[in-house]
């Protein structure tokens, strides 16, 4: 029924990775365990009938031995794993059961941490990964309704031989490791296929800190070029800020040749069905030079009026502030105010631009379809001190309103005005945690949280203050701050 298969290069828990499968794994279920040793300083040896060894006489990297393993497996179904995993009881069930059902499809599991001293799970669970424009891999935010995945980690997925041999194998042009992650998923949405997650199965895995083993940048960057020069279309100026026909992809025939024969959509097809995450490239400079101001959480209307606001190009509202004025785009960090605006239809899918990991709860996340509409961006990490660049990650610090400051700069805007944002009482006396219900005895808002986060307020201001003095950009404030 199936084969697993293992890429090895002085791998320490190795065997304790196939002893776990071994035990794990129903018998009548398990065909055989395939390690290929690619050079370890010690050779793999192992002495179990379900277990077979190949030794590649030289190193050959992941993925030509992730070819070499699955070109002689004897099973109709191939899993990939890495040799520093612990699976869960019942794995490979829903895996098995969702590749009967579709031949083209990519599975994966469900996925936490494992500490590899303890041999126990760590951590949350994370299901579904995306990328980016420079092809980087993260973790995207995620429900108990996420059956789906625009791409895979790597350390463990499923997939019929028969969709391997149609879709070429993997790209045996790219060298060591990197890219394979995103080309084997990409090439199967874009040749009719899908990468499906099995909620049911679960596999820890060991995220190692460092490379226990060389790495030339050099060869990451070809790997990834070789993807982007193939299914990218016009799209591929878009990778490392257009500098691709700079490098140097080698040999892409037999790539093109199965894009010409087998795909059935374009990248375009990909980006506004699957992977939305890279749609925040479109508003790159969409805006150059116009002016917008930016409404903070909770402006009332004695702060700014409606009419105040005619003398601007444009408007971007923060969390709820686009349930009562008409903003031509809405910012959010949190699910709650995602949820409402987004379900008051007053929007268009591209008005909406929500963090990659907003955190959603229950019912309060819309449905995945609903969601994928979203313009979706990519976030810095939490509390980040500094901005590099005008773009992305974009800033992360204290406040949406922050980001969307970040985000405007992004958009080309040279004029930015803030108003009412974040905590300043308006005219009357009110602030807008008594305008807006839903932030009432929330963590910002309790009265032994407030000084210090408006500390941080002030800190990350100061930060996107000077960034906006080094892109040539005005800030004005009013009511804020």
């Amino acid at each position: 029924m199936i084969s697993i298969i293992i890429t090895a290069l002085n791998e320490p828990y190795l065997l304790k990775t196939i002893a776990d499968i071994l035990d794990k794994t129903p018998d009548e279920i398990l065909d055989e365990i395939i390690v290929v040793d690619d050079c370890s300083t010690d050779p793999v040896i192992i002495s179990h009938s379900k277990v077979r060894v190949i030794r590649n006489e030289t190193r050959l990297g992941l993925i030509r031995s992730r070819n070499i393993a699955t070109h002689t497996a004897i099973s109709k179904y191939i899993i990939s794993i890495d040799a520093h995993c612990k699976v869960g009881t019942g794995w490979t069930d829903e895996i098995i059961a969702i590749l009967e059902s579709d031949y083209r499809t990519i599975v994966i599991p469900v996925t936490s941490g494992l500490n590899p001293d303890t041999w126990e799970a760590t951590g949350a669970i994370a299901v579904r990964t995306i990328w980016d424009w420079n092809l980087d891999f993260s973790w995207a935010g995620h429900s108990d309704n996420t059956t789906s995945s625009p791409s895979i980690a790597g350390h463990c997925f499923a997939f019929s031989r028969d969709w391997w041999s149609e879709l070429g194998g993997f790209d045996d042009g790219m060298d060591q490791w990197g890219g394979e992650n995103i080309e084997f998923p990409l090439k199967t949405w874009l040749c009719g296929g899908s990468v499906k997650v099995a909620r049911s199965s679960i596999v820890a895995h060991w995220f190692k800190k460092n490379f226990t083993y060389d790495m030339d940048g050099r060869v990451l960057l070809k790997n990834k070029s070789r993807v982007v020069n193939t299914w990218f279309g016009d799209y591929r100026y878009y990778f490392k800020g257009g500098s691709i026909d700079s490098i140097d992809s080698g040999d892409i025939t037999k790539q093109l040749s199965i894009k010409s024969k087998k795909s059935v959509h374009d990248f375009a097809w990909y980006i506004n069905n699957i992977n939305p995450w890279l749609r925040i490239a479109f508003y790159k400079n969409k805006h150059k030079n116009k002016k917008v101001a930016i409404l903070g959480a909770g402006p009332s209307l004695d702060v700014i009026s409606h009419k105040d606001l005619k003398k601007f190009d444009y408007i971007i509202g923060v969390n709820y502030v686009g349930l009562t004025f008409n903003c031509d785009y809405n910012v959010f960090h949190d699910y709650k105010p995602a949820v409402k605006v987004l379900n008051s239809r007053k929007y268009h899918p591209e008005q909406l631009l929500a963090a990659s990991n907003l955190n959603y709860e229950g019912s309060e996340r819309p449905a995945d379809e609903i969601s994928k509409e979203w313009g979706i961006y990519c976030l810095g990490k939490k509390d980040n001190s500094n901005i590099k660049s005008i773009d992305p990650p974009f800033f992360n610090h204290a406040s949406s309103v922050l980001t969307a400051i970040h985000i405007a700069m992004y958009m080309g805007f040279k004029d930015i005005t803030l108003f009412g944002c974040d905590g300043k009482l308006s005219n009357d006396g009110r602030s807008h945690s008594s305008i807006i219900p839903e932030y009432n005895g929330g963590k910002y808002w309790n009265i032994n949280d407030a000084e210090k986060y408006f500390k941080r307020l002030h800190s990350g201001y100061a930060v996107i203050s000077k960034a906006a003095k080094e892109f040539n950009v005005q800030i004005f404030k009013y009511g804020l701050l």
